[in-house]
């Protein structure tokens, strides 16, 4: 848990912050030469893989010093899926400091992360009624809430084909409307 909020805090709040601030820098620099915006989107998503890594590096570190986290495939996997929704926030992260000025950033950060736990944190494992279960509906749309399921499956040796696949569609899907933005957004400011 540690780990997600970690990396999704520094993929959404902390990467579109930064984006949000040389985005003026960033979108002159499409005119002035052949470096592209979504070619400055995958240097960055590089960056933030390497910082995201990092992130989990000193956490899983501590773990390993307080010994609470064993050594096994069920890690390396789960931390794969972390970069993988980290790169997934990322994308986010870079679309919201393209449309996004910094103060309404900083203004918003809280509440954004507040907004995206929801989506991962798995309310139905802690309580039931009709509101958690429209809740979880909601959140079956979103990649973060597979991580739970795909990590107990892993914990727990079962077959782990059905969330790995929702998690990698989900990813998918909730991308395009992100992706569609950012095309939108660059068609207008070539013309």
């Amino acid at each position: 848990m540690a780990c997600l909020m970690g990396i999704t805090g520094n993929s959404l709040v902390t990467f579109s912050k930064r984006t949000s601030t040389g985005r003026n820098y960033y979108l002159l620099e499409t005119h002035l030469s052949h470096y592209s915006l979504w070619r400055f989107m995958c240097d960055q998503l590089l960056t933030q893989f390497i910082l995201n890594t990092l992130i989990m590096l000193v956490i899983v570190t501590t773990g390993f010093v307080l010994g609470t986290i064993p050594t096994n495939l069920t890690l390396l996997i789960s931390l794969v899926l972390l970069n993988v929704f980290g790169i997934y926030s990322s994308i986010i992260g870079f679309v919201v400091g393209i449309l996004l000025d910094s103060s309404i950033i900083d203004a918003a950060s809280a509440p954004l992360m507040i907004i995206v736990s929801l989506f991962i944190v798995p309310f139905k494992s802690f309580t039931a009624g009709p509101f958690v279960d429209l809740v979880t509906a909601i959140q079956k749309l979103f990649p973060g809430y597979y991580l739970y399921p795909i990590a107990d499956r892993l914990m727990n040796n079962k077959n782990l084909t059905a969330p790995l696949l929702f998690f990698c569609l989900t990813t998918g899907i909730t991308l395009i409307p992100f992706l569609a933005i950012l095309w939108v957004k660059l068609i207008k400011k070539t013309r």
